[in-house]
């Protein structure tokens, strides 16, 4: 494999969309947390776990429920939050613009607005 097939595999992995996920990878709903001060980082913890301690303070606030990867705001990678709530039991990501697009008008993480 040379630089250049290797770079290119990397952009792919870091700019991974719903659509190039695995096949049969599900999402799990998360809770969202915007931090205050800061609002381009989020903190998703799985509905099932409990709020880490660090989220409790003022410096974040509640940010939605995102149930599908479509709905999910822009930076939020479904692969990097399994891993990171595996390691951590939370997933801190940023993100800059706005969620994507469900194409559904609605449904369970429409209300997530991130820009």
């Amino acid at each position: 494999m040379d630089v250049r097939e290797r770079t290119s595999r990397t952009r792919a992995a870091l700019y991974r969309t719903p659509s190039t996920l695995p096949r049969g990878l599900s999402m799990r709903a998360y809770n969202l947390f915007r931090h205050r001060d800061k609002p381009h980082l989020l903190c998703a913890v799985p509905e099932d776990h409990e709020v880490p301690r660090f989220i409790a303070e003022r410096a974040w606030s509640f940010g939605g429920k995102v149930t599908e990867a479509a709905a999910a705001p822009v930076g939020f990678d479904v692969l990097a939050a399994r891993h990171g709530v595996r390691l951590n039991g939370f997933y801190l990501f940023q993100s800059f613009g706005r969620r994507r697009s469900s194409g559904s008008g609605g449904g369970a993480g429409a209300s997530i607005h991130c820009g």
